[in-house]
């Protein structure tokens, strides 16, 4: 099973949320690494409008983001290195593809934030580089993505493996820091 970026972006697009299915499932990813104990709702919160909360496109739409925070979980635990960020296929134009990238980049490094990683946590410089290659990445230029090159092509798809693999590595690392006390504390 997959995260699918096409259903969840018209279930969020229905329910009118704030986020779009790329930003949404980098926060729910930032989460993830942070803590796997967050409050769902404080996702949900995230993503739907407060207002939005009650009709039967919200409801249907937060049955999808429960199913994809499942999924999530399970790629992000799974020793195959499942995991993939929840971005358009290759039909969607270069430039599309590129600013979701950014986007779930973004997502992702809000989650983070929110789910409490700040300067205070001491990480790896490895994970460091990472944080900062993704704040760049947030930064990409869409405008300069033209389709039909190949050359646009392999960069994009070299970006999202770096991603990808940057995102597992942080988890991994998270995951372990939670998993042993230090000084009688655990990371939450």
């Amino acid at each position: 099973m997959t995260v699918d970026y096409v259903a969840c972006r018209e279930a969020l697009e229905r329910a009118h949320a704030t986020l779009d299915a790329s930003e949404c499932h980098g926060v729910l990813c930032g989460l993830l690494c942070v803590t796997r104990q967050f409050p769902e709702e404080r996702w949900l919160n995230e993503v739907l409008e407060p207002g939005e909360s009650g009709g039967p496109e919200s409801a249907r739409c937060t049955k999808m983001l429960r199913s994809t925070r499942r999924e999530t979980e399970r790629q992000l635990e799974d020793q195959q290195f499942e995991f993939e960020p929840m971005l358009p296929d290759e039909e969607v134009s270069l430039m599309q593809r590129g600013a979701a990238l950014a986007r779930w980049c973004r997502g992702f490094l809000y989650g983070l934030a929110v789910g409490g990683l700040d300067d205070s946590v001491s990480t790896s410089e490895d994970v460091r580089e990472i944080l900062t290659d993704l704040s760049e990445f947030t930064r990409l230029d869409v405008s300069e993505l033209q389709d039909g090159t190949n050359a646009l092509e392999s960069d994009y798809a070299e970006l999202v493996e770096y991603v990808r693999v940057g995102v597992m590595l942080i988890h991994t690392e998270l995951k372990t820091r939670q998993e042993k006390p230090s000084g009688g504390n655990q990371l939450h």
